[in-house]
């Protein structure tokens, strides 16, 4: 199999997104060899999560998320695609102290509660 930086000059199409060449992609995904490569294989399995929460506006990402929301992204979809969630992007208030949460939403409700309930506390809610 040929590696991404062994295609030079080949246009990578992505839905939302401005065609890329397959060479300007980062450093670690351009060799098959290097463990980040593989990391990759996660974008094929979005199509079967029940949401996608994004650190942005729906405002300054409206073609990329329509892509998603459309499927387009999901070419062997069997299902609707899952909906999209704009959460930021989340800005630190100046004003605030310099509290930090810092999480991974995980593949569980109760990893996301924790991360809510945390995020709670932070913030006096």
């Amino acid at each position: 199999m040929v590696s991404l930086k062994e295609m030079v000059g080949v246009e990578i199409l992505m839905p939302g997104n401005s065609a890329l060449k397959a060479e300007l992609m980062p450093t670690p995904v351009l060799d098959r060899e290097d463990p980040a490569y593989w990391e990759m294989y996660f974008c094929e399995q979005l199509s079967m999560v029940k949401g996608i929460v994004v650190n942005t506006f729906r405002e300054l990402e409206v073609v990329a998320v329509k892509a998603v929301e459309d499927g387009v992204c999901f070419p062997d979809i069997k299902r609707s695609p899952p909906p999209v969630y704009c959460i930021g992007p989340l800005i630190a208030d100046p004003q605030q102290s310099a509290k930090v949460a810092l999480g991974e939403f995980g593949s569980s409700t109760k990893e996301l509660a924790n991360l809510v309930q945390t995020w709670n506390e932070i913030n006096h809610l």
